[in-house]
């Protein structure tokens, strides 16, 4: 055997460390679930921006349509969350991918007749944000169940990779398709993606209520559990306000209000759009991969707190010298530069989150987490209206500053929680004292 050969034959892509949770059969069948997903989410996204701006020419509107598409995470969230910690998991998830399925594919029957207005545009973003703020809050439950926990960082940061890559592949093959095909396509190819998902994640095994053995509550009791545990928190309740940040002042008004400053501002078509949206994407993949290797890797606490600080700062300067730019190579620097500091940020926001959590309190404290989803309905309007009054490089420009302040005000508060407190032991106390456990 050559050394080449037995090289190969000893190398194996789950030995590598930076994707050592694809070893475990269920995790692997939701990776790649969630990436066909992600797939039909950004081709989505890029299409109903684009088609709202087309139709319309108001910047508003387009901050309006996409932030339809994050309203229910602030109500349907913790809802979604709270049943997720009292049903099987895996039928709760096949539920929710048929009739995000079943949306996709009305509407692009809908495209294609030309029956679609305005109005018809939000209530489609409405539905599928309905359906992705169920499916968004299940799944990081579900990953937490699928691999040990000691995995747990490492998953999460190949389930975030699934969708940064998408933000690559996603947004530039919509974009060429609208440019080539129309937007028709891209309906129907978000739900055969989501077709897709429902078949690869159909040989899942179940994934019973954690609270099996436990004291029936009502759900009402259950909500009201989450809400007060974490309030009970100071670290939980640091995490989920620093969530917020670029959910409300980095995202709606960069991959939000993309449409209008590639058209306005730097002169783009559709296949422009497509390929800026997907140097954002680059970007994060790139940053989230490198985190999935190092995951686990030395003083976690500490360390990666100082990382994901300084990665939430980093976000907003580079939104606001995007602000600035009038060249296209330039602008898709700053978005690479952009996408690799806000998508680090969330996965390492989201994997110290989850290294609190009993499982019994997951579904519903995960559900909580995702009403920062749900805010950037707001943000997408205010960027939306800076943008119609004044300019879309002033509503950029307005977006990251604030971002950087408030973000390195929250880590100045809470510096001692955030840095020094054993907060899995902390999480874990509080819990047992309200006469729970890990159930």
């Amino acid at each position: 055997m050559s050394i080449g050969t037995g090289f190969a034959a000893k190398l194996r892509i789950t030995d590598i460390h930076t994707f050592k949770s694809l070893k475990y059969r269920d995790f692997r069948l939701l990776w790649i679930g969630t990436v066909f997903f992600a797939a039909g989410n950004w081709i989505q996204q890029i299409a109903i921006g684009w088609l709202m701006y087309e139709e319309t020419n108001s910047a508003l509107l387009v901050g309006a349509v996409n932030g339809a598409r994050t309203i229910p995470f602030l109500i349907v969230g913790p809802v979604a969350g709270v049943f997720s910690d009292r049903v099987d998991r895996r039928k709760m998830l096949l539920a929710d991918q048929i009739f995000l399925a079943t949306t996709s594919l009305l509407f692009a029957f809908g495209v294609a007749t030309d029956h679609v207005k305005p109005w018809t545009m939000i209530l489609f973003a409405f539905l599928s944000g309905a359906g992705f703020s169920i499916m968004n809050p299940l799944r990081q439950t579900i990953i937490a169940n699928t691999v040990p926990r000691a995995d747990v960082p490492n998953a999460l940061a190949l389930a975030s990779s699934a969708f940064s890559f998408n933000r690559v592949l996603g947004p530039a093959l919509g974009g060429i398709m609208i440019q080539y095909l129309g937007p028709t396509a891209n309906f129907f190819m978000q739900g055969s993606c989501y077709l897709v998902v429902t078949l690869i994640i159909l040989p899942m095994v179940p994934q019973p209520a954690p609270k099996a053995g436990r004291p029936e509550t009502s759900a009402g009791a259950d909500m009201r559990e989450g809400v007060r545990y974490v309030l009970g928190n100071r670290g939980i309740f640091a995490i989920i306000m620093l969530a917020i940040i670029p959910s409300f002042f980095v995202m709606p008004f960069t991959t939000g209000l993309m449409p209008v400053f590639a058209k306005d501002a730097l002169g783009q078509r559709a296949d422009g759009l497509g390929w800026l949206m997907a140097c954002f994407g680059g970007g994060g993949f790139v940053g989230v991969l490198i985190l999935a290797t190092f995951a686990g890797v030395g003083n976690r606490r500490a360390g990666h707190m100082t990382t994901q600080a300084v990665a939430g700062i980093l976000a907003g300067l580079a939104l606001v010298a995007l602000s600035f730019m009038t060249s296209v190579p330039f602008a898709m620097l700053f978005l690479l530069a952009e996408g690799a500091a806000t998508l680090s940020f969330g996965a390492m926001n989201n994997t110290h989150l989850q290294a609190m959590l009993p499982d019994h309190m997951r579904g519903r404290v995960m559900g909580i987490y995702m009403i920062n989803v749900g805010l950037a309905p707001l943000g997408a309007l205010i960027g939306g209206t800076i943008a119609e009054h004044y300019s879309v490089e002033t509503a950029m420009l307005t977006g990251g500053l604030i971002s950087v302040t408030l973000t390195a005000a929250i880590c100045i508060a809470y510096r001692k929680v955030l840095w020094t407190e054993p907060a899995v032991i902390q999480a874990e106390a509080k819990d047992s004292a309200k006469g729970g456990g890990d159930g």
